[in-house]
């Protein structure tokens, strides 16, 4: 059963900071700000879950790990609503809703041992290559308003999400599991 993929870019793209006035350029900033809060702390909801149907040991670790990883990650949002002066509230991404939710599918109707977590492996890619492009885009408009705290931030998250997705790349299952 194939299902949908969402597209890789956010809700509202990373607009060119010369079409837009700066109001606008920072109110799209904080949206993309509530959107990325929503999307971590449902990682962190999520993560666990994969975690108890992983198999594999080395994927049981990475998910761990991953889970560190977003809980700093949501502590860096919020330093940047302070910054801001702005309130961390919540607000949905369903770009990455609907890759959740069809990872949460894919691996529901897996068999255990190997293709679970092979769909494991391959929906965490997917979603931190899709944080990867959204973080991307947040961070060209954080230095177009030039907001150099939230662009370490972001940088930071940027750079912990490429090394995320290197170590879910880099997972064997097939020297795991015999055939």
């Amino acid at each position: 059963m194939r299902t949908k993929t969402p597209s890789k870019s956010p809700q509202n793209p990373a607009p060119n900071p010369q079409s837009v006035s700066r109001q606008e350029l920072s109110d799209r900033f904080d949206e993309e700000l509530k959107r990325r809060y929503w999307s971590e702390k449902t990682l962190l909801d999520l993560l666990p879950n994969l975690e108890k149907t992983a198999t594999s040991y080395e994927l049981i670790l990475a998910l761990q790990s991953h889970a560190r990883v977003t809980e700093h990650q949501i502590d860096r949002l919020l330093h940047i609503f302070d910054t801001l002066g702005e309130r961390a509230l919540l607000s949905k991404d369903q770009s990455i809703a609907d890759l959740f939710q069809n990872s949460e599918s894919a691996v529901a109707a897996a068999k255990s041992g190997y293709e679970r977590d092979e769909a494991i492996t391959m929906a965490c890619r997917r979603i931190m290559q899709y944080e990867i492009s959204v973080y991307e885009q947040l961070l060209s408009v954080a230095d177009a308003l030039d907001q150099k705290i939230a662009s370490g931030h972001i940088s930071q998250a940027i750079t912990e999400e490429r090394e995320a997705h290197i170590v879910f790349n880099q997972i064997e299952l097939k020297s795991i599991y015999s055939d």
